[in-house]
């Protein structure tokens, strides 16, 4: 088995759940060989399913374009990946701390103004660039947060961090090895062109609950793990929610 983990920090992220017995007894039994996942995030999900169990192929998607990009940067080029954010690791390491957020500052205003020229259908040597940079972004800035004002600028201040690890090697190759059996996608998840679920396959599902102001916010409990497995409920993502774990 793969020993990948998240690469990146997010927030909504499950990795706390992921021992909780939230998995079907179908995926245990090594009956769903499929992921699809409509709301990738932080790849908690995906990579602690990815470890346990021979799932042959995934489906990720987001609709966040720079988080796409950068699994697909994984994906497909950690080696450069790796020797970027290697540079930054050391430059980082090696600057005092009370100059560590003109360091910050100084990514993140590349990282806002590169994207008027990045291409995001097809990968390229940019591409690497840019993934280096949210992930440096990622690591150093507070909370993990990823926020863009209204110009689409990122906008998360500094973390103020003793240290911070940018670069896991190991970490990082074993993902990109887990992600080779993964089509990546940048999607709406309402529009998400994945494959329907089936009894052979499973998708993951954050259903996320509205109050009265129609904005979403966090359920307030672990339930927040939806594993859907019927093919009629895929339309309507808020249907069948139960808040439930699946029976063993």
């Amino acid at each position: 088995m793969l020993k990948a983990r998240p690469f990146l920090k997010w927030a909504g992220g499950k990795s706390q759940l992921l021992d909780q017995n939230y998995y079907p007894s179908d995926l245990r039994a090594g009956r769903i060989r499929h992921d699809v996942e409509p709301f990738l995030g932080g790849g908690a999900v995906f990579f602690a399913i990815a470890r346990r169990y021979p799932i042959k192929s995934a489906w990720l998607s987001d609709i966040n374009r720079d988080l796409v990009l950068t699994y697909q940067a994984v994906q497909q080029r950690p080696a450069e990946l790796l020797e970027v954010l290697e540079r930054y690791q050391k430059e980082y390491d090696r600057t005092p701390e009370e100059q560590r957020r003109d360091m910050f500052l100084a990514v993140r205003d590349a990282f806002n103004q590169s994207r008027f020229d990045i291409n995001h259908a097809t990968c390229a040597a940019h591409w690497v660039q840019r993934a280096a940079q949210l992930m440096f972004l990622n690591k150093t800035c507070f909370n993990g947060l990823f926020r863009l004002n209204s110009k689409g600028a990122f906008n998360v201040p500094f973390g103020k961090y003793k240290t911070a690890v940018i670069c896991d090697a190991a970490n990082l190759l074993a993902a990109s090895r887990a992600l080779q059996k993964a089509e990546i996608r940048q999607a709406d998840s309402t529009r998400s062109a994945g494959p329907r679920p089936t009894k052979a396959r499973l998708s993951i599902l954050i259903r996320p609950i509205v109050h009265s102001a129609g904005r979403p916010v966090s359920p307030p409990t672990p339930a927040a793990v939806f594993l859907m497995l019927s093919k009629s409920a895929w339309p309507n993502f808020s249907a069948g929610w139960t808040g439930k774990k699946t029976p063993a």
